[in-house]
């Protein structure tokens, strides 16, 4: 299925079939935690359609979401880029990202625990 077919589904309430292509549990094996298999390096790339999941779980993450980000398509790109970019305003717009979405971060989980604890801290 299509990415969009995916937003479609999220846009219909009580559609039956699943808001995401890949549940963020397809990304790890039950051994996943298993650090003797990690240790034999590359083990995260044998995992077939785990890699598709990851790559689709990675514009979630907060890793994809920072300012400044800059994409390549190869090597050429990115030395092309590299020689151009203003180093110094992309980690700045970062630090300070950085620090909102922290600050906002921790008012969610004090907030959230006050929720399940019943009490302010």
């Amino acid at each position: 299925k299509t990415l969009e077919a995916f937003a479609q589904r999220k846009r219909v309430k009580d559609h039956p079939e699943p808001w995401h292509p890949y549940t963020p549990f397809q990304m790890s094996t039950r051994d996943s935690n298993d650090w003797t298999r990690m240790r034999k390096g590359g083990w995260w790339l044998r995992r077939g359609i785990r890699f598709d999941a990851m790559r689709y779980w990675y514009q979630y993450s907060d890793f994809a979401r920072f300012p400044g980000i800059t994409y390549f398509k190869n090597l050429p790109e990115l030395i092309c880029k590299a020689q151009t970019m203003d180093v110094h305003a992309v980690v700045a717009a970062m630090r300070r990202h950085n620090e909102v979405t922290f600050v906002e971060s921790a008012a969610f989980w004090a907030t959230s625990l006050v929720g399940l604890v019943g009490k302010p801290a």
